[in-house]
């Protein structure tokens, strides 16, 4: 019970976001290639496709993802349906705040609110300084029902990437750097830590590894790409990543771990389409 009332809270705050900013929507596909499981002969590749949409305070989507295994197909596919409130502002001067709050629901068979989820809030304080510099330093958490974690937030944040030239975020858990040659074509490059590459999924009653258990994928990702902007309301991003530290947790029903494996790193190619209204 204290389960179910926890996430209709979170999701009583989801709906009570404000919409009334500009709306966006991007379809979304990425691949990634053969990679070599660790104290095994077989290898793993993965397809995955999606659609988000949302506006300055929310985002709303849905990520289907295809293993493919050179053994036995040890997962089905997966679904994820998540949602983000996120909302900054200042206290006074040049000292402000950050806070969000994101809910995931992660199955492979059947969607069940109480178990499938995995809660992702998070907030800290901001300072801004040198006109178009931001430091900010916070916390985040990961609730799930097997690998629950509190990670530090601390980046410097530098323009802002509709702007011309640089603008980057350097830190923990995520680098993000663009360089806007114009308001056609820009390049660019992001590294993302575990915090950020969670999805945690509930297994089915018939599954191989764990019936009705957990599978926690983990994995740190570089990526560079491009980004075209042909119009104002529409803009294609492409581009090349690389998966290291990839880890795949398998817990029974109760969220024990009891097997995990890794695999080596891979190579990833992904392509977004971006609307706004």
């Amino acid at each position: 019970m204290r389960k179910i009332c926890m996430v209709a809270a979170v999701v009583t705050a989801l709906a009570a976001v404000p919409s009334q900013a500009a709306f966006w929507i991007t379809p979304t596909f990425s691949t990634s290639s053969s990679a070599d499981i660790d104290d095994s002969n077989g290898d793993i590749s993965s397809t995955s496709y999606g659609l988000m949409g949302g506006n300055e305070y929310f985002t709303l989507g849905y990520k289907g993802t295809t293993y493919d295994f050179s053994g036995p197909d040890l997962l089905d596919d997966m679904s994820l349906l998540f949602a983000d409130v996120h909302f900054d502002g200042k206290f006074t001067g040049n000292l402000g705040y950050f806070a969000g709050l994101g809910a995931a629901f992660g199955w492979e068979d059947d969607f069940d609110m109480s178990e499938n989820y995995n809660l992702k809030p998070r907030a800290g304080i901001t300072y801004s300084f040198g006109g178009d510099y931001r430091l900010a330093a916070g916390v985040g958490a990961s609730i799930n029902e097997p690998d629950s974690s509190v990670y530090p937030i601390l980046t410097l944040n530098y323009r802002e990437p509709s702007y011309l030239g640089l603008s980057y975020k350097l830190g923990f858990p995520m680098v993000d750097a663009q360089y806007r040659f114009n308001n056609l074509l820009a390049l660019t490059g992001k590294l993302t830590a575990i915090p950020v590459n969670q999805d945690i999924y509930q297994l089915s009653s018939t599954s191989m590894l764990a019936r009705d258990g957990y599978l926690a994928e983990e994995y740190a990702e570089a990526k560079v790409g491009v980004v075209l902007t042909p119009m104002q309301a529409f803009s294609i991003s492409a581009g090349v990543g690389y998966d290291f530290r990839h880890e795949y947790k398998i817990y029974d029903h109760d969220g024990n771990e009891f097997r995990s494996f890794d695999t080596d790193p891979s190579y990833s190619a992904y392509i977004n389409f971006n609307a706004r209204f």
